[in-house]
């Protein structure tokens, strides 16, 4: 009689067959699954728009774009910052564009944390940018006189918005502002003409000179409770705004912050500095029929 026991048998379709082969035996464990790559960064994306036939030289590689050929992209993952007046510099691995009027998209990857001064300043026909949250910084005057750019987006990331960096975006109806932002320097928005509103974070504790001057279609102006500043001729020319409620956070406001605006009705608290000689006519000079509510 066999003394094999009944561990030592398997049966496969009915037949008992006998085997030793999982008796004592130490298996290893299963082989982990492979680490999965790491996520790439996302590619800084500039687009043109070019309809002339002129060759150009682009990472050592000579193009010639015709009008069968409207548009063109440079995408990159290895920018990691965007120098000052940067759009045709080698350092972004873009040399002798044909033109950086031609440029109508932006969108800055995740890899990039700075831009420059003067990045894209007169890129007349760039109407969309996309800011990634990685950029930290962005330099004075860096979207200056982008006549076409019609809204844009501060992300998160930033904390200051540098002097004269959306002027003359004569296209420019709306932004948003990051709920980081701290501080608005000068003539930021000046000039912006087809601004019609604005709202100024919680966070932003000053508010630059001539910041909205000359925008004439702004209607509506919201100011956050921790403002303790505003600088001279803030919101002058403003000849669409109506009124204006001044929180009681604000300290000071500089010489002509409303001059020549259209303001009719403003709410305000008691301020320690109302322009230099503390005199309402520097503050509100060139306001017609104003009716001031202190609170």
């Amino acid at each position: 009689m066999s003394n094999k026991s009944p561990a030592d048998w398997y049966s496969i379709r009915g037949f008992h067959v006998y085997s030793r082969w999982n008796i004592g035996r130490n298996y290893p464990p299963p082989t982990p699954p492979p680490t999965p790559p790491p996520t790439p960064p996302s590619a800084t994306l500039l687009v043109y728009n070019v309809t002339q036939g002129n060759a150009f030289n682009l990472n050592g590689n000579i193009f010639t774009l015709d009008t069968d050929l409207p548009n063109f992209s440079y995408k990159s993952t290895t920018i990691t910052s965007i120098p000052n007046g940067s759009i045709d510099d080698t350092d972004i691995g873009i040399s002798q564009l044909p033109n950086p009027t031609q440029i109508i998209k932006a969108t800055i990857g995740n890899s990039v944390t700075s831009i420059g001064e003067g990045a894209f300043t007169k890129c007349s026909s760039l109407s969309s940018v996309t800011i990634s949250n990685s950029v930290t910084s962005i330099g004075q005057a860096a979207f200056a006189l982008c006549t076409s750019l019609s809204f844009v987006t501060i992300p998160n990331s930033v904390t200051s918005i540098m002097d004269a960096m959306f002027i003359g975006c004569t296209s420019l109806s709306s932004f948003t502002i990051g709920s980081s932002v701290t501080s608005i320097g000068d003539s930021v928005f000046s000039k912006c003409s087809s601004l019609l509103s604005v709202t100024i974070p919680n966070l932003v504790t000053s508010i630059g000179i001539a910041v909205f001057s000359e925008c004439i279609l702004l209607s509506s102006v919201t100011i956050g409770s921790s403002v303790a500043s505003i600088g001279n001729f803030a919101f002058s020319e403003c000849t669409s705004l109506s009124s204006v409620t001044i929180p009681n956070s604000v300290t000071s406001i500089g010489d002509d912050a409303f001059v020549d605006s259209g303001l009719t009705t403003v709410t305000i608290a008691t301020v320690n500095t109302l322009g230099i000689s503390g005199s309402p006519i520097l503050f509100f000079f060139g306001a017609t029929n104003i009716t001031v509510t202190y609170i």
